[in-house]
């Protein structure tokens, strides 16, 4: 028995650095959009800037990024089975957000506050 570290390949060093970026970047956008929203939430208005101009939910999408990052990095039966029922969820909770009457009345009562 070697008491040395054991010799990763090429594919599990891709795989595990690969990971680490994609929780980054969820990391990354999450904060990003933290910030957009907060300030938004301030002032009373409609986020519409940083990553909500290009993305409706970015919050969702980070939370997907991240969850997607840790599956790579521990493809355990438990976070095999649970991701995709969150990324269902996640969805779905966007779609019932998006819907044109929810945005309707969240227009409206920015629009009633100023």
């Amino acid at each position: 028995m070697s008491d040395s570290m054991p010799a990763y390949g090429l594919w599990t060093l891709v795989a595990i650095n690969s990971a680490i970026f994609v929780i980054f970047s969820g990391f990354w956008l999450l904060a990003a959009a933290w910030n957009v929203l907060y300030a938004a939430q301030r002032s009373e208005n409609l986020a519409v800037t940083g990553p909500y101009a290009r993305i409706r939910h970015p919050q969702y999408a980070a939370f997907i990024l991240i969850m997607t990052g840790f599956v790579l990095q521990w493809p355990t039966l438990p976070t095999l089975l649970m991701f995709p029922v969150l990324v269902v969820m996640y969805f779905r909770l966007a779609r019932v957000l998006t819907t044109s009457r929810h945005l309707g009345r969240a227009r409206g009562a920015m629009r009633g506050a100023e």
